[in-house]
């Protein structure tokens, strides 16, 4: 039988030259007996993946002599799970402007290898890139993008620098249709102008005016019409409009694909003409010198197309000459 007997355990690195972590014990080995002995480690093994040799070995004395005897080794492998990067749900985002604040959230990725609740505590590193710019290194960062559909790539990244990545689609979609302003002529107006400019004015503050969507209708048929995109203005000059209603229509597409559409009328009709007919009746046309009576009786009618006041009536008796 044996007494005071020292039990080594001894983890080694992975070169098996230096000691990471030793337990020992002294115990007794009684003849034909054995010892059994559980060293725990601890909750988190704190090492890099790799194959770590584990020593046992026992000291003893004997006879005066003390002496170590290797008892046994092992290969204690140490894995490593890589993170799973989670890059949250697609998202679209209704646009108030050409660029929009969004963010982004990385907090359902999770590590197997972590020890809390959130299995996120082994994970430390996050990179949020779209395309080749690295758009933040944060978990949950606000970043900035413009109009369209963005594929953004997160990449997550554990304490032995294992990654994992994901993708998640951001759409700042422009919603909002074209504006059409200032038509001329106004709408109900009244024109005696049979070649007059027909116009309005498009904007679009967010995709921009698609101008080859542009459709000027005048009475049901498209025109030849001019677009000057800095002003916005779309122009028809007609040249013999008929003297009646005119229906203009003028739609119009954003580069989003969003439709405006405008419907005015203005009505052109004829040329202001005053004209007046009259008749002058004697009564009678033959009187006596001093002693007659004579009326003079005067008609007129409007034979124009206006009214016309402040007419001025004369009647003129002349000399039997005429002059």
């Amino acid at each position: 039988a044996l007494s005071g007997v020292t039990f080594t355990v001894k983890l080694m690195n992975t070169s098996g030259d230096a000691v990471l972590k030793e337990f020992s014990e002294v115990g007794n080995l009684p003849l034909e007996g054995n010892y059994a002995k559980t060293y725990a480690y601890g909750s988190k093994v704190e090492l890099a993946p790799g194959v770590y040799p584990v020593i046992l070995s026992a000291t003893y004395t004997f006879g005066g002599t003390e002496r170590t005897v290797p008892l046994a080794t092992k290969q204690l492998t140490v894995t490593n799970t890589a993170p799973v990067a989670n890059a949250g749900p697609d998202q679209e985002i209704t646009a108030t402007a050409k660029t929009m604040n969004v963010t982004l959230d990385a907090s359902a990725s999770t590590d197997e290898n972590s020890t809390e609740d959130a299995k996120r505590n082994d994970i430390t590193g996050y990179e949020w890139k779209l395309g080749e710019l690295i758009l933040s290194t944060e978990m949950n960062p606000t970043v900035s993008l413009g109009l369209g559909v963005h594929e953004i790539t997160l990449t997550v990244t554990d304490t032995c620098g294992a990654t994992s990545s994901d993708m998640v689609k951001i759409t700042v979609a422009d919603k909002s249709a074209p504006v059409i302003s200032n038509q001329t002529p106004d709408n109900g107006a009244e024109t005696e102008d049979k070649a007059l400019e027909i116009s309005a004015v498009v904007s679009d503050t967010l995709s921009g005016i698609d101008s080859s969507t542009l459709e000027l209708k005048v009475n049901g048929t498209t025109v030849a019409h001019t677009y000057n995109s800095e002003t916005g203005k779309v122009s028809f000059q007609a040249s013999d409009l008929t003297e009646t209603v005119q229906n203009i229509v003028l739609t119009v597409k954003d580069k989003a694909g969003n439709e405006a559409s405008s419907a005015w009328s203005f009505t052109v009709v004829a040329p202001a003409v005053p004209g007046i007919s009259g008749a002058l009746t004697l009564n009678p046309e033959t009187v006596k010198r001093r002693i007659g009576d004579l009326s003079l009786v005067v008609a007129a009618n409007n034979s124009g197309n206006v009214a016309l006041s402040g007419v001025t009536f004369t009647v003129k008796l002349m000399n039997t000459s005429g002059d």
